[in-house]
């Protein structure tokens, strides 16, 4: 018979490795940061963890990240090209190579894959045509080179994921001459 059971929550990728390393949590997901040091490029789980008694489980989960922009922003709520710029500059298929290991789907509308209403809208070019683009928008709307744009500041919760992901965002950005600031907020905050 079961005497007690122990449930514990943890929000920190790192916190939940650590606990599960020493048998303190039984189901953990893979922190973005450790797969390259648990997972082959074939997605499968390396020898040195199979050989330790571990076992890796795929679960499909309907999980969205997206990008939004504020609409009472004083500069980016008026300014749909400044919008259509950054936004262009970005490209799913690279975060999902960096930092899901290129395990996720890029829904390429607001409404992912798999959820009734799904349309898909892809970008098409590459990481450099894209970029091309999105610096000819922004010449176009007076702001060439990031010329007279304040700082962008994210906010991003700490949690690893959204962390590499606001880190992604900053360095092509910064491609474009887009100053960036991360600022990490708590749950309350957001």
């Amino acid at each position: 018979p079961i005497k007690a059971i122990y449930v514990s929550t943890a929000s920190d990728g790192f916190r939940d490795w650590d606990l599960f390393s020493r048998g303190d949590l039984d189901v953990i997901e893979v922190p973005a940061s450790l797969q390259e040091n648990l997972l082959l490029k074939d997605g499968s789980l390396s020898e040195r963890w199979k050989d330790r008694g571990f076992q890796l489980q795929k679960i499909q989960r309907s999980d969205l990240i997206f990008v939004g922009f504020q609409p009472r922003h004083p500069l980016l709520g008026k300014k749909r090209g400044l919008r259509m710029a950054l936004s262009r500059s970005l490209i799913g298929s690279q975060v999902i190579e960096k930092i899901f290991s290129g395990r996720a789907i890029e829904a390429g509308s607001p409404i992912p894959p798999g959820i009734p209403g799904y349309r898909a809208k892809r970008v098409s070019g590459t990481s450099q045509e894209n970029l091309a683009y999105a610096q000819d928008l922004l010449g176009f709307n007076g702001h060439a080179l990031g010329r007279d744009l304040p700082e962008f500041r994210f906010g991003c919760l700490a949690h690893p994921v959204e962390q590499e992901i606001c880190k992604a965002i900053s360095v092509r950005w910064g491609l474009l001459g887009v100053r960036t600031q991360i600022v990490t907020l708590s749950e309350k905050e957001r």
